[in-house]
């Protein structure tokens, strides 16, 4: 019964292309629902994410993924060590328990819930730890499809400009697809191509913190979707879709991102919400306060 209710909104959302209104049909459906019969699965949510950046893959060349990717190489490098860095060092003045820490930075520093998902396999974290982090970061990703849009357009930023700020400042691929979607569909090649970047390093990461904890056993994955994305570019090359198809593609593709993210709201539980401590919340506040520092810096100084 609420899923009828709130499905309407969903279409709407697609109908006028609004992330922001989706994303908030989900989280407001997420909280009617009391019974987790009536709950949308969060793998759905990830597939219909995933099969919309297959689909975008589709709509990109090769050279200008090379170009954005060479570009942006030292950056993200740079972001992804310093922010990962800066996480460890604030965890011991806040005096955070080392398995949240690491969880919380790796998902700053790289790819929000995914990160921390698999960094959870390795540390050996408790359910509770995971869920308390991932809720963070969900509020923080929640914020920024809402408010960095506007923030982008008030700052004058380029399309590019965006894309890039988006991919570094936001946390999950979901909500940086979002924001772009919301600031100017150009923005969407410069976010995606960044933001998968920064998904690669999930790898050395969970190596090196497997090194830590002297786990050997941990084998890092690199997401399956990702070689999708990179195969559908080189399709799009060999073959030289024609406008209509592409065109046809990039409306496939922002449907499916935003179904995904009427999913990806409707995974909210209040009472996630309410376990969240605050002392935990300040940490990764001013964690993620290092990290827009950065990504502006990144932005206006190079």
């Amino acid at each position: 019964m609420h899923l009828i209710i709130w499905l309407p909104f969903a279409f709407f959302a697609i109908l006028i292309n609004s992330p922001v209104f989706a994303l908030i049909a989900g989280i407001l459906y997420g909280m009617s629902v009391t019974s987790d019969n009536y709950r949308i699965s969060e793998t759905l949510a990830s597939n219909l994410l995933q099969a919309g950046i297959v689909l975008l893959g589709l709509t990109l060349s090769v050279e200008s993924v090379i170009n954005i990717s060479s570009m942006y190489f030292a950056y993200v490098s740079a972001y992804i060590l310093v922010i990962f860095g800066i996480g460890l060092l604030l965890a011991k003045i806040f005096r955070i328990d080392a398995k949240l820490s690491f969880l919380i930075s790796s998902g700053t520093a790289i790819c929000g819930a995914t990160a921390m998902v698999a960094v959870s396999q390795v540390i050996k974290s408790k359910p509770k730890e995971l869920f308390a982090a991932v809720a963070i970061i969900f509020l923080f990703n929640i914020f920024a499809v809402i408010v960095f849009p506007s923030v982008g357009r008030l700052l004058d930023l380029s399309p590019q400009d965006f894309g890039l700020f988006a991919a570094l400042a936001i946390h999950d691929t979901g909500s940086v697809l979002g924001a772009a979607m919301s600031f100017n569909n150009e923005s969407l090649e410069t976010a995606t191509t960044v933001k998968l970047f920064r998904t690669l390093w999930l790898v050395p990461l969970i190596l090196f913190i497997s090194f830590l904890q002297s786990n050997k056993h941990a084998k890092p994955k690199i997401p399956l979707f990702i070689f999708m994305f990179v195969a559908a570019i080189f399709i799009n090359a060999i073959f030289n879709l024609n406008s209509a198809v592409i065109s046809w593609l990039s409306f496939t593709s922002n449907t499916l991102i935003l179904a995904a993210l009427f999913c990806i709201g409707a995974q909210i539980k209040i009472e996630q919400i309410r376990d969240i401590n605050s002392h935990n919340f300040l940490y990764a506040l001013t964690l993620w306060f290092f990290a827009l520092v950065f990504s502006c810096s990144v932005i206006f100084l190079f």
